[in-house]
């Protein structure tokens, strides 16, 4: 049973599971379905053309669903998919595709905390973490467990390698590879991720491993594209490789560059 404040203005053509508790005026526009066990607080705002899953938690005022920043935005049915057990905190805003039957999506067990900015077609995948005020520009997108500190962004087209972390403050404007930190203004890599590797439980063989291919990637002064040849040959078939030059292959920015700090261990 789903407990509905008499307060909240919802569309007729809402479609909703079970178990959700939405709250005083809040409002859900055209074309919106839920799952179960949700949580939708009082002044949210969702819609339109919003598909949410199961167990989620959506804060005072944020806005999910508004439409995109875009000057060429023609008004289109366009969408914002959200999967499950995601918390999204108050005054959030997470926009619409800017074309038609796009969709700007969110997976599964994310934090996004207050004021934080999902642009027209961003992605973020599962397990990340966006600190407040962090903002995703059109197009930008996380792979999985990817943290990202306070008062960072990306611009356009940027994408972050699972496993990263990005400091705070930081302006990301190139590619982040997996299993890296970036730091700066503009935004360098200055080592890998080395505790949240250790966290989220490789190995010490696995992060070594890691460790060697981030050495030849950065720190053998080889341009990019040879060091990723020489990557391909000597870790043949490792999944840890294949995932850097996967990343490295599909990206439209270029990656971030190296730029050391001397109080971050590499």
């Amino acid at each position: 049973m789903n407990k509905i404040h008499s307060l909240a203005m919802i569309s007729q053509d809402f479609i909703s599971g079970d178990g959700n508790i939405i709250g005083a005026n809040v409002i859900i526009k055209e074309g919106c379905k839920i799952g179960n066990n949700n949580k939708i607080e009082a002044g949210a705002i969702i819609g339109p053309y919003c598909e949410i899953g199961d167990n989620n938690t959506i804060n005072h005022y944020a806005y999910i669903g508004g439409d995109p920043q875009d000057h060429d935005f023609t008004g289109d049915k366009s969408f914002v998919i959200i999967g499950n057990n995601n918390i999204i905190r108050e005054y959030t805003t997470i926009h619409r595709g800017s074309r038609a039957d796009t969709k700007t999506i969110i997976g599964d067990n994310n934090f996004l905390m207050a004021y934080t900015h999902m642009g027209h077609n961003s992605r973020i995948g599962n397990n990340c973490v966006l600190t407040n005020v962090v903002q995703l520009a059109g197009y930008s997108s996380l792979d999985n467990n990817v943290v990202m500190g306070g008062y960072s962004g990306l611009h356009q087209f940027c994408k972050v390698g699972s496993y990263a972390m990005v400091g705070g403050n930081t302006h990301v404007n190139k590619d982040i590879i997996p299993y890296s930190m970036a730091f700066g203004i503009p935004s360098k890599v200055i080592g890998l991720n080395t505790v949240g590797l250790r966290r989220a439980g490789f190995s010490g063989e696995d992060r070594e491993i890691i460790k060697s291919i981030f050495h030849l990637l950065y720190l053998s002064k080889l341009p990019f594209s040879v060091a990723i040849k020489k990557i391909e040959e000597q870790y043949a078939g490792n999944p840890f490789a294949n995932e850097i030059v996967s990343f490295y292959k599909s990206s439209k920015r270029g990656i971030c560059g190296f730029g050391y700090k001397k109080d971050q261990e590499e």
